[in-house]
């Protein structure tokens, strides 16, 4: 969207006249900004260098006729998910063998290992192989983006080394993480607001405001990452209104901080909206 109100000084901003202030006037107004339609938390985007404009976006309100998502196809997947959306009977095995050739994906790893099991759905189960989805995170995130029946089905995904539940119970929207996700092996999915440095010593994916949930991408990781995804380093706003989709488990540091912190680069995925 092109316009957003600054409720610090009561004003509405073109997205060229935002660009257009000072440096400190956008970093201090940022944060306080929102859609002049149905009010809720808005954020600002810089003009990219493959020739998007600046613009503002929103985590709007049901029925707010300024909400409108523009789903972008990704480039960097050759995966292609035929039937993706019309056989709600298939069960969803999670393909993490994006950019190798082999990948394990949480196998084996002790603090997520069985975390489906416990919420009170079957890990053993024995699924008939005409029946199996494999999808890759990115298809998964373009599916929460444009179906919202598929983000509240009871279609059954598996996760290697985590076990099997729902999709409504394993997808979480950011804006709906709660302190009952802490410690919770989950997907968690939605549009960011800006990517930068922060510390400790990493590339964060935020979210919101401060206090809501970012995602720590280790330095050894992050130039990875903003090549793969086409994240500029000329400034911290070229990531606002990417959508993300990360499998991980929620942390919540003692002030209060939801984060969450990837391993490695199979369990995250990034389009632009």
């Amino acid at each position: 969207m092109q316009t957003a109100k600054c409720n610090l000084d009561n004003a509405n901003y073109h997205s060229h006249q935002f660009s257009a202030l000072p440096q400190d006037e956008i970093t201090r107004k940022r944060y306080n900004l929102e859609c002049s339609v149905c009010g809720n938390h808005a954020f600002f985007r810089w003009q990219t260098s493959n020739g998007r404009e600046a613009c503002f976006g929103a985590y709007h309100s049901d029925g707010c006729p300024m909400a409108a998502i523009q789903t972008a196809t990704d480039t960097n997947s050759q995966y292609q998910d035929r039937n993706a959306s019309s056989n709600h009977e298939q069960h969803i095995v999670v393909d993490f063998s994006y950019g190798s050739a082999q990948s394990e994906g949480h196998a084996g790893r002790p603090e997520i290992q069985n975390q489906l099991e416990d919420s009170g759905h079957s890990g053993g189960r024995v699924v008939r192989q005409n029946i199996v989805s494999h999808r890759r995170l990115s298809s998964l995130l373009r599916e929460l983006i444009t179906s919202p029946q598929f983000s509240s089905s009871n279609q059954i995904i598996h996760v290697a080394g985590c076990g099997e539940t729902s999709v409504s119970k394993f997808f979480v929207r950011f804006d709906q993480v709660t302190n009952a996700h802490a410690n919770r092996f989950m997907g968690y999915w939605g549009m960011l607001t800006c990517a930068k440095e922060g510390y400790p010593p990493a590339l964060w994916l935020n979210t919101g405001m401060p206090g809501d949930l970012s995602i720590l991408v280790p330095c050894h990781l992050a130039n990875t990452l903003r090549s793969r995804f086409g994240i500029e380093d000329r400034g911290d706003l070229t990531a606002a209104g990417m959508f993300v989709l990360v499998f991980g488990i929620l942390h919540v540091s003692m002030l209060g901080k939801p984060y969450i912190e990837i391993a490695d680069l199979c369990s995250i995925t990034m389009c632009n909206s």
